[in-house]
């Protein structure tokens, strides 16, 4: 069912106004626009004096015309031609294609910056961990060098190896191969084992 509203002509006005410092009177008749429930829907349209030019505001406004009643007339909303709805489909296309492109935007950010589904992270956890293992296991733990190291596993389990250079109790500095394994807990701690052996 179509919407129907009421378009009401109000009695002629006459306003003052300033036309380049010259006074001058000008005359319209207001028209309000009300829905089927009496609320008002427009009501700043002004027109002449005459069918014609207050038939023209309420085309230009969206409706057309079912009937006049005196003063009143019965109005409905005006159909769309064909380039408003071109204007409409192209715009609601528009829309639809910006929001798709949102959307793979927010994906991708979200796979960008998300830690869960991504094993580099715990990669580095598990080197730096294991170097703190491996340097429990030594003499002089601040002469560390550490160098070749690798990570492998995935989730919570993690196995690394490297070569670290320390002094011994001689103070001279010996490369040796390490071997460590660590496990994450939820809370961000870890444990392992780590074992050095001379190359």
């Amino acid at each position: 069912m179509k919407k129907k509203f009421t378009a009401t002509v109000l009695p002629l006005r006459e306003e003052l106004v300033d036309n380049d410092g010259k006074p001058s009177t000008i005359s319209y008749r207001p028209i309000l626009i009300e829905d089927s429930s009496g609320k008002e829907v427009r009501k700043d349209l002004r027109a002449a004096d005459n069918r014609e030019d207050i038939e023209a505001k309420i085309d230009g406004a969206g409706y057309k015309v079912d009937r006049w009643d005196g003063d009143v007339a019965l109005l409905s909303y005006k159909p769309m031609d064909g380039a408003q709805k071109t204007l409409v489909g192209c715009f609601a296309a528009f829309m639809v294609g910006l929001l798709l492109l949102l959307g793979g935007c927010m994906a991708l950010m979200n796979g960008a910056f998300s830690d869960d589904d991504s094993d580099e992270p715990h990669e580095g956890l598990a080197i730096v961990s294991c170097e703190r293992l491996v340097k429990d296991k030594l003499k002089a733990p601040s002469t560390a060098k550490f160098s070749g190291q690798s990570a492998t596993g995935s989730g919570n389990s993690w196995t690394s190896t490297g070569t670290v250079e320390s002094q011994n109790s001689f103070g001279a500095m010996v490369a040796n191969r390490y071997t460590c394994s660590v496990k994450f807990d939820s809370d961000g701690t870890y444990t392992g084992t780590a074992s050095v052996t001379s190359r």
